[in-house]
């Protein structure tokens, strides 16, 4: 933490520790490092690859499904596992919340459509282990 000594300092010493403060504080402040928080309504869905998006998508949003966990006898710890899901359309489906199919994740709203775009995107580009 910072602390100033203010008594005893003339106006302009206050003045420019006070906007020392501000800049250290406007600098250190949390910040999204998400793509569709930063820039809502825009979405890259281009050049998606499976250990870039795909990977990283599964492990946090499929928790169920991966590191070990076989909920619904339903295995994507790994890209042949996912594979299996991608070919028949469950996947996408499920992550759309599409009738016929359970949505994923259960109880959950919808992913966002740039989530969701993003795995159509990879999928309609060969869904290749990249």
């Amino acid at each position: 933490m910072i602390f100033f000594r203010l008594s005893g300092m003339n106006k302009e010493s206050v003045v420019k520790k006070i906007l020392i403060l501000g800049l250290v504080l406007t600098m250190t402040r949390c910040y999204y490092d998400n793509e569709e928080t930063l820039y809502p309504g825009i979405c890259n869905s281009e050049n998606v690859t499976y250990k870039g998006f795909v990977r990283p998508f599964l492990d946090v949003n499929c928790t169920c499904h991966v590191k070990g966990s076989k909920n619904g006898n339903i295995s994507l710890d790994n890209y042949a596992e996912t594979q299996t899901y991608i070919s028949n359309g469950q996947m996408l489906r499920s992550i759309k919340h599409e009738s016929g199919v359970s949505p994923m994740p259960p109880s959950t709203p919808r992913r966002s459509s740039c989530d969701i775009s993003k795995l159509e995107s990879w999928v309609a580009g060969g869904a290749q282990d990249n």
